[in-house]
């Protein structure tokens, strides 16, 4: 963690799945840092540059086609959907 952007620190975190922030640990990075309210719904977008480095990496071998797509949809216009 580098405790500098407390919203990308969580996002690593949860990258390896949910339970790194459950209880005890998102309390006690709670006591050494701010935890912004609605990082969680930002999560995916501060992400995409870790779903970009595996698609590159990969070649999408965890679904990071799927995860850019479904990261990226709700910014698409209506026009193009």
């Amino acid at each position: 963690m580098s405790l500098t952007w407390a919203e990308v620190d969580l996002a690593m975190m949860a990258w390896s799945g949910p339970e790194p922030l459950a209880g005890a640990f998102l309390d006690g990075y709670r006591d050494v840092a701010a935890v912004p309210d609605g990082w969680h719904e930002r999560r995916e977008v501060i992400l995409l540059n870790e779903w970009l480095c595996q698609l590159a990496h990969d070649r999408g071998v965890w679904d990071g086609r799927g995860a850019i797509r479904r990261t990226l949809d709700p910014f698409r216009a209506t026009s193009r959907r």
